[in-house]
């Protein structure tokens, strides 16, 4: 039997048993209905960047537009052309990446540490929501991780020299290290930490050649630096990627661990066990897992700093590329446990990731689902429950990757669908709904939606027959005529108050409608003149206003304006501690169709995008007369409504 650091290495040792398991678990996992693994929007954004005949101008316009690295691209490109751009054939070799991956962490773990360690972090990378979901994406995440992994394993060997044929893992570390640089930046960044790591590591003897790899490695890097200095211009992501919090970290480990208590005692239980009852005796050197948790921090540092000073690029899948390391380094204590108690943690590790995954994040349900497929699936449904005749479809996707999706369900040209662009935003949005005589209306949308303008669809569409929501996707059935008294909705709405100046409202500054201002066809309602700046507004501890931190503010406001009118903006601040940490607003203008008496002003804030946990967390509403017009406020209105709880469900817990 094996003991201490040295394995048992016979064909069927139990190690060898129990991999196979992890092996064939984490197949299961990726390889289940893959053919209904939809494509995601950057996998839909990079399938449509490979239409090129030349390779010239696969860079130039397929690479450069983009922020990621030519690796992957490139790749894709030969491989769509030799094997078609089906889901299932441009996903197969990421997940061949995430079950190799699964190999390499063994065997790394079991080199650095013992097998037992190496088991723990195969299990880690085998079943896990985490490396799964990126196993399944044709991005340049799982590859990353599988590339990072192969260069570690090899540098190691080149570094501790336990090798016969060290000349052939200096090559593959070589060549791992490279194609890492090219495939991602983190990858890059990666690469240069391990290249420095070994620099301290190395002995003496082979510091000359190890030099002089790295320097190599650097001049198969240089054709990409065109590349790299033109994407980093363009900075992060930060018009849909906030700003990390400190909780970040936090919110890192609970998803790795599915956000369930249940493994997260089972993990923290391991590692204490790891590092008291089942310590090395004697201690253990832990050179090389430390310095591999040393990359994860410097990583996680790095790309933290970065995000807040310069532009935001830090998230999940950026940090997968150490994520091997971070387990290792938390395990690197634990000692190589006995065969009996190695089938009991595998059996009892797979059990509890693979039932949180299923039924607690429910990740099949949620990720299988394509929100650009079930728009359109459920605006077909509709037409068959209400009648053709009777509603009016309107989506707000992507286009291309729409009519990719129409083709695909096979409702191409048997379904009428109206693009919310076409219909213009605000005024002229309101206009042409109101030349719309059918009595439903649904709206989809995918990836994202002004709700400002579906405040104004609710205009002309109030009633809500029906909701069906999933992971960024959301399908709303609105009726023309509100829906009859006792007549429930599918809407909740979770809080509401109206200041109509016509007495005192919980909530509002104190503030006197008059009788007998111009122009205002409803009085009372207050009067702003050029010297008032700002309207009386609604205040209030977001805590006693939202339920839930998904839920959506919706804010309107009826104004009469005079001549001469210049612009009014409807603002929300929600601030900590008397420091706004979201402002926001809409403008009158673009409500206004220039012959309206009155005109509604819109403006909507969706809180799962603004950290609002905090109790000292307040929200104000208002009016900015910034620019001294003269109006009649008719009235103001805070409404809060339950948003999409799975609108970021395969990153959130919910």
């Amino acid at each position: 039997m094996a003991s201490g650091n040295h394995p048992q290495r016979t064909l069927w040792s139990t190690d060898h048993v129990l991999l196979l398991v992890i092996l064939a678990a984490g197949a299961v996992l990726r390889f289940y209905r893959i053919g209904d693994i939809p494509f995601t929007y950057d996998e839909y954004s990079a399938l449509f960047r490979l239409h090129f005949e030349h390779f010239r101008d696969l860079i130039t316009q397929g690479v450069m537009v983009d922020a990621h690295p030519a690796g992957v691209h490139v790749f894709l490109y030969y491989w769509t052309r030799l094997f078609g751009e089906s889901e299932p054939m441009v996903k197969l070799p990421f997940i061949i990446c995430g079950l190799a991956s699964i190999y390499l962490g063994y065997i790394i773990g079991r080199e650095w540490v013992n097998a037992t360690a190496g088991l723990i972090l195969a299990l880690f990378l085998a079943v896990l929501q985490y490396p799964v979901m990126y196993s399944q994406i044709a991005r340049p995440y799982i590859s990353g991780m599988f590339l990072s992994l192969l260069m570690a394993w090899a540098w190691a060997r080149v570094i501790k020299a336990q090798t016969r044929r060290p000349y052939l893992f200096l090559v593959i570390y070589i060549i791992s290290s490279t194609l890492a640089a090219y495939n991602h930046h983190f990858s890059l960044l990666l690469t240069g930490l391990v290249w420095i790591s070994g620099l301290f590591l190395i002995g003496k003897e082979k510091f000359k050649i190890y030099f002089i790899a790295g320097i190599l490695i650097f001049i198969l890097y240089i054709p990409h630096l065109p590349i790299f200095f033109r994407q980093l211009s363009y900075g992060g992501v930060e018009e849909w990627l906030g700003k990390p919090t400190p909780a970040f970290l936090a919110y890192y480990l609970g998803f790795i661990l599915h956000f369930s208590p249940l493994m997260i005692i089972t993990v923290v239980s391991l590692i204490l066990a790891g590092w008291t009852f089942w310590r090395h005796k004697p201690p253990l050197k832990p050179a090389l897992p430390v310095t591999g948790l040393i990359w994860f921090v410097i990583t996680l540092i790095i790309g933290y700093i970065y995000s807040l000073r310069i532009n935001s690029v830090l998230q999940f899948s950026v940090l997968i590329f150490t994520f091997p390391f971070l387990v290792l380094g938390l395990f690197s204590g634990i000692k190589n446990l006995k065969p009996g108690l190695k089938v009991i943690l595998v059996v009892v590790f797979i059990g509890f990731s693979a039932a949180t995954l299923i039924f607690k994040r429910e990740y099949y349900r949620h990720f299988y689902l394509s929100g650009y497929e079930a728009v359109i699936h459920e605006s077909a449904g509709a037409n068959l429950k209400y009648g053709g005749r009777n509603i009016t479809h309107i989506v707000n996707t992507h286009p291309r990757i729409h009519n990719y999706c129409m083709t695909k369900t096979g409702y191409e040209g048997r379904l009428h669908l109206l693009h919310l662009d076409s219909l213009g935003g605000g005024a002229q949005l309101k206009g042409k709904l109101q030349q719309i005589n059918t009595p439903y209306l649904t709206v989809g949308w995918a990836e994202g939606f002004n709700l400002d303008e579906f405040q104004v669809i609710r205009e002309v569409y109030p009633g809500v027959v029906g909701k069906k929501n999933g992971y960024a996707w959301e399908f709303w059935v609105l009726s023309r005529d509100s829906l009859p008294e006792g007549v429930p909705g599918a809407e909740r709405i979770i809080f509401q108050t109206r200041q109509g100046f016509d007495g005192e409202v919980t909530g509002w500054g104190h503030s006197v409608g008059s009788d007998t201002c111009n122009g205002c066809p409803a009085p009372p309602c207050f009067c702003m003149d050029s010297k008032q700046e700002y309207s009386p507004g609604f205040s209030s501890h977001i805590r006693n206003i939202i339920a839930h931190h998904n839920n959506i503010i919706e804010v309107s406001a009826l104004i009469c304006p005079e001549e001469p009118f210049q612009d009014v903006l409807l603002v929300t601040d929600i601030s900590r501690n008397g420091r706004s940490i979201h402002w926001s607003s809409s403008s009158a203008r673009h409500f206004m169709n220039g012959t309206d008496r009155q005109v509604r002003i819109h403006h909507s804030v969706k809180l799962p995008d603004i950290e609002t946990g905090a109790a000292d967390t307040r929200i104000m509403v208002y009016l900015w007369n910034r620019q001294g017009s003269v109006f009649c406020l008719d009235d103001l209105s805070v409404t809060v409504r339950e948003g999409n709880p799975f609108i970021y469900c395969l990153y959130e817990d919910f």
